[in-house]
């Protein structure tokens, strides 16, 4: 199933949730799939600011930095699966939104700023105002 279409000045990347794994279409060559990235299903893809890396996240536990040629950068494991993940605007900060209803702030590099827990409630969607 189809989830999220993300764009960059280069690269369309498309999520399933089913295969778990990141498609990469680049102007004017075909399709290809860059990697199984995650042992569960991807819950989202961002990239950064400057498109050289994207971030992904899954229901494993994991979030893993990528290059857009689907190199391995690094995995960070959190401590629940990840339904939901955004970047800031000007690119510093990216929040996730846990399976357990926690919401953590990470810096751009993955070091954990903040985490707190919502007391009931599924979280569909996250979003961080353009003054952070």
């Amino acid at each position: 199933m189809l989830k999220q279409i993300v764009f960059s000045t280069f690269v369309v990347l498309i999520l399933t949730l089913s295969l778990s794994s990141l498609f990469a279409k680049k102007k004017k060559y075909p399709l290809k799939v860059l990697k199984q990235v995650h042992m569960g299903s991807i819950s989202d893809i961002i990239f950064t600011k400057d498109s050289k890396q994207l971030i992904s996240a899954g229901t494993d536990k994991y979030i893993k930095y990528w290059t857009v040629q689907g190199n391995p950068q690094k995995s960070l494991l959190t401590h629940s699966g990840i339904n939901v993940m955004t970047r800031s605007y000007d690119g510093r900060l990216f929040a996730t939104g846990h399976t357990d209803r926690a919401i953590t702030l990470w810096s751009i590099s993955g070091k954990k700023i903040i985490s707190f827990k919502q007391k009931k409630g599924y979280m569909y969607d996250l979003a961080i105002s353009p003054d952070n």
